[in-house]
């Protein structure tokens, strides 16, 4: 948890210095299951490196949209899948409701990347983190074009560079939810690394913002936490958050949920 709460801190302070703008969503079914995703949207900092001398000579388009679909990688490349070790054949196979969707194009200085994963149940999202820091992106993109899985090289190797992928906010969130109520609060582990990784010594920690959206199937009656922002059509909050808020308030994504019977 300590790593995964300083990698969360490292990375926003990254994303502030380089323009791009993140946010989570949760988005929950009547049985329980639902979709999660994360979405950066990195065009000003392709805009701002646009102009930079190395990228002149570059070709207009060469960052292309791409969907990178993991359930289909994975039946492709099933026979040399079968090659492997019955470890890493289970690893590759958390990695079927994962699917990564590049909406790009360097002409217009358009630069989105969209992480989505369909949970079954609350037990499956409280486990996405772990299953996005098992992919490697680089890897996937090649693989989906040419090219056959092969198991690591050195299995030391490949479990430190999965601790280093980008968290999942649901790392550092208790979440609950029902037919009636939906509640999240930061974890009691999370709120001490918090404590001891906050922004509260960095000049930028107030300007460092994400959000959080959690979408649901039923309308919503009451919301616990006055800095929610109830959604149009009442059936979804969202937080515009940032570092400055959690360092001064643990307490900050706290929020309970009631729903209309």
């Amino acid at each position: 948890m300590k790593r995964i709460v300083y990698s969360l801190l490292i990375v926003l302070t990254l994303i502030f210095l380089t323009s791009c703008e993140v946010e989570w969503e949760t988005r929950f079914n009547k049985d329980g299951g639902g979709k999660y995703s994360m979405i950066m949207d990195m065009s000003a900092m392709l805009e701002m490196t646009a102009g930079m001398p190395s990228n002149k000579k570059k070709k207009e388009n060469e960052l292309k949209d791409t969907v990178i679909d993991f359930s289909k990688i994975l039946e492709d490349k099933k026979d040399s899948i079968a090659k492997l070790s019955l470890e890493e054949q289970k690893r590759l196979k958390e990695l079927e409701d994962l699917k990564i969707t590049i909406d790009a194009d360097s002409t217009t200085h358009k630069a989105i990347v969209r992480i989505d994963y369909d949970f079954d149940n609350l037990e499956d999202l409280k486990s996405v983190g772990k299953k996005m820091r098992l992919a490697d992106l680089d890897d996937f993109v090649k693989l989906g074009a040419k090219g056959n899985i092969n198991a690591k090289e050195d299995k030391a190797e490949a479990e430190e560079k999965k601790d280093d992928k980008f968290p999942a906010i649901t790392d550092m969130l208790d979440i609950e939810y029902t037919e009636t109520k939906f509640t999240s609060k930061l974890s009691d582990e999370a709120s001490k690394e918090m404590k001891k990784n906050s922004g509260d010594d960095n000049p930028f920690s107030s300007m460092i913002k994400f959000k959080i959206r959690y979408v649901f199937p039923y309308r919503i009656k009451s919301v616990s936490n006055k800095d929610v922002r109830i959604l149009s059509d009442f059936k979804g909050i969202e937080f515009n958050a940032s570092i400055a808020d959690l360092s001064k308030n643990l307490n900050y994504l706290d929020v309970e949920v009631a729903f209309e019977k």
